[in-house]
């Protein structure tokens, strides 16, 4: 989880409490887990810039 959070720091110039709750936030609005959010976003990171709507 904590890669996932370190990516979208960088693809969304975010400090890691900011990217943590927009990555929580995204999995509450998608009904998932943070762990499974975060899974795809190691897989592929450039689904990170989905969090960015």
């Amino acid at each position: 989880m904590w890669l996932a959070v370190g990516v979208v720091m960088n693809m969304l110039r975010m400090d890691a409490v900011d990217a943590l709750a927009r990555l929580r936030a995204h999995a509450y609005g998608l009904g998932d887990t943070l762990d499974d959010v975060a899974s795809r976003i190691i897989d592929d990171p450039e689904t990170a810039g989905g969090l960015a709507d």
